[in-house]
């Protein structure tokens, strides 16, 4: 099962999300989510959203987009035409394809109302990269004010893109949920959907002490928030319907997670790897009661 979702920047918590399979392709996903975006909304995705229907779609919710230019336009980009804006930015016009393709999720009504032209800013900048190598990114936006919207400050707002990715681990590792031990799917949703409801409980948390220490939420360490919480719980047995002791245990747990904040690391290198290489046994493919093992070289193998 794949997991979508929309992050709001302001606290970090989860909009909404959905789900499809592993396999699929994340754009027609995310027209299941469009509900969560309105008037003066913006969406920051990566290349694999920016398509004409999404785009369109946002701009008849009055919504605006801010994504990486998708690599197939990307190759074909021509940076001198356009009407030129700046340095480093242009105005286009994309056109709307003639055909539906096959595997878009808009009805034929839905495909109808897109506009036939739509106006695109693209803004190509230099960025170092996790490797110290310099590269170039071009972000297309339907931010068109280049005076209001400076490009610099879009820049950053999507740098800030990144964080969906730390908050998908935050939910997938650090809540213990890469692997849900369930038997049906519709039990692996409601697991899920109350994985979320606890992550945006301990996210607002966080915000009640970001606001109580004056720091920034994006700054706060949510498994030692997480860690502080569920350390507290026990404080709370008998005292259910005593509200000053509760008031007095919940401000004693926001002190602690005002003082858990990750210092800015911008060029730290994390790589994906494991410390311990994990131990040679076979995996459990029946049931206990029915398994059986061969000793080969070794190593425990199960019976076909």
């Amino acid at each position: 099962m794949g997991i979508m979702g929309v992050l709001n920047s302001a606290h970090g918590g989860w909009e909404d999300f959905a789900v499809g399979a592993h396999t699929a392709h994340d754009a027609p996903i995310a027209h299941k989510l469009l509900g969560n975006f309105g008037q003066g909304d913006i969406l920051c995705g990566d290349r694999a959203f920016c398509t004409y229907e999404l785009i369109g779609s946002l701009a008849i919710r009055g919504a605006h987009s801010l994504m990486r230019l998708h690599q197939a336009r990307h190759k074909a980009l021509d940076f001198r035409k356009g009407k030129r804006i700046g340095k480093n930015q242009r105005l286009v016009i994309w056109k709307k394809p003639r055909v539906q393709p096959r595997s878009s999720p808009l009805s034929i009504e839905d495909w109808a109302a897109l506009d036939e032209n739509m106006e695109i800013r693209l803004i190509k900048f230099w960025y170092e990269d996790r490797t110290g190598k310099k590269r170039s990114m071009v972000l297309a936006t339907t931010l068109l004010d280049a005076e209001e919207y400076d490009w610099l400050e879009l820049s950053e707002l999507y740098a800030q893109r990144w964080d969906i990715e730390l908050r998908l681990r935050d939910v997938k590792t650090t809540l213990g949920m890469e692997r849900l031990r369930v038997k049906t799917p519709e039990t692996a949703h409601k697991t899920l959907e109350m994985t979320i409801i606890g992550y945006n409980l301990i996210k607002a948390t966080c915000q009640e002490a970001a606001h109580a220490s004056g720091h920034n939420i994006r700054l706060f360490s949510f498994k030692g928030a997480l860690d502080t919480v569920v350390a507290s719980t026990y404080r709370y047995r008998g005292r259910q319907k005593c509200l000053k002791f509760i008031r007095e245990i919940w401000s004693s747990i926001i002190e602690p997670i005002a003082e858990k904040v990750v210092n800015s690391r911008p060029y730290r290198h994390e790589p994906r790897a494991v410390k311990q290489r994990p131990k040679s046994y076979s995996y459990m493919t029946r049931p206990r009661s029915e398994y059986s093992e061969i000793p080969h070289r070794g190593k425990p193998r199960s019976f076909a």
